[in-house]
């Protein structure tokens, strides 16, 4: 079962805003977990990501890990297709307790 998710381009600007649209953009790990039950376990996953160049080459991105971090760790960005991106100083798994900022669980390569 493909699922397509449309991007839109819209610039985000500050931390509500990037914070409200993963909210509300983002698949839950509840929707995840349940589109992922129809397929064996051994199944590979991988996602692709337009590589940006002029005839928009889809790349592979491999899953390894899932880690977890805080809606502080994103940023808007004009340079991205959703127009947020994972800061690059980001420490992962340092979401503070009792803070404004919700949870956010990235399946990454590294």
């Amino acid at each position: 079962m493909a699922v397509r998710i449309k991007a839109v381009k819209e610039w985000v600007e500050g931390p509500r805003e990037v914070a409200e649209k993963i909210q509300r953009e983002a698949m839950t790990v509840g929707d995840l977990i349940s589109q992922l039950q129809e397929f064996p376990e051994d199944t590979p996953v991988v996602t692709v990501a337009d590589y940006g160049d002029m005839t928009h080459t889809q790349q592979v991105v491999f899953f390894r890990y899932a880690n977890e971090f805080s809606m502080r760790d994103f940023s808007g960005s004009a340079y991205s297709q959703s127009g947020i991106a994972l800061n690059k100083d980001d420490g992962g798994g340092d979401a503070d307790e009792g803070s404004d900022y919700s949870t956010v669980v990235v399946l990454t390569s590294r």
